[in-house]
């Protein structure tokens, strides 16, 4: 069976907590869109543009299937509806290599590679879609998305 270079999913939730054994607990799981309800009461001024999330993480699985060469580093992007990136991860090219032999060494078909960003009281400047996408090898991989509404 063929399997594609690179598969990545993020998940947009408040909270990763890293717990015993290596587990990891994900607090308050967003779904794919958000809508902030404005219509119950005359917004304050805290509740206009840019909104404010007070916890807001990315964590990111990425899978590399050993078969092939590593491509070299990762670079994680989180974009805004206009194509801002908000923010950026790298993921060296040795921590992949080293990583790819723990794996090979566990007789695994794939290395994953984890990563979370926690963006405490993130600005939400704009509505619209947000992306996080993966660049691997000079490729963009969909990893993906959150949208923000207001309705007012």
């Amino acid at each position: 069976m063929t399997s594609p270079d690179l598969v990545a999913q993020t998940i947009f939730c408040e909270q990763a907590r890293l717990e015993a054994h290596g587990q990891v607990t994900l607090v308050g799981i967003f779904p794919d869109n958000v809508e902030f309800d404005l219509t119950k009461k005359q917004p304050t001024a805290a509740e206009q543009l840019p909104l404010r999330l007070t916890n807001f993480c990315l964590y990111s699985r990425i899978r590399l299937p050993l078969d092939r060469p590593a491509k070299g580093a990762i670079r994680i992007r989180f974009l805004a509806p206009s194509g801002q990136i908000i923010f950026e991860n790298p993921i060296e090219a040795e921590f992949i290599e080293k990583s790819s032999r723990d794996a090979r060494g566990q007789s695994n078909e794939y290395v994953a590679l984890l990563q979370q960003a926690e963006l405490s009281n993130f600005p939400i400047l704009e509505t619209g879609r947000y992306r996080a996408v993966v660049e691997y090898g000079g490729e963009e991989y969909f990893s993906g998305a959150i949208r923000f509404t207001i309705v007012s």
